[in-house]
């Protein structure tokens, strides 16, 4: 397993967005077909809105262990 790419080892990782979430983002909702298979299980994720800038707030399922990370803009192709 190439370190740089953990998503390429065979882990599923599932996240759960909310609605604001999967409108930022532009996509639509898929079913998880295949339970998680990480420690920490699937990953609920929702956007917020702070002074100046947007962040999105992931959380583990079973640990709760929260995340905060900076949204993106958008890129058009």
């Amino acid at each position: 397993m190439d370190p740089r790419r953990p998503w390429e080892d065979g882990d599923v990782y599932t996240l759960r967005c909310t609605g604001k979430l999967l409108a930022r983002l532009g996509t639509v909702t898929e079913v998880a077909r295949e339970p998680p298979t990480t420690v920490l299980g699937d990953w609920y994720g929702t956007l917020i809105h702070a002074p100046g800038m947007q962040l999105v707030l992931l959380m583990s399922e079973r640990t709760l262990l929260p995340l905060v990370v900076p949204a993106r803009e958008a890129r058009t192709t």
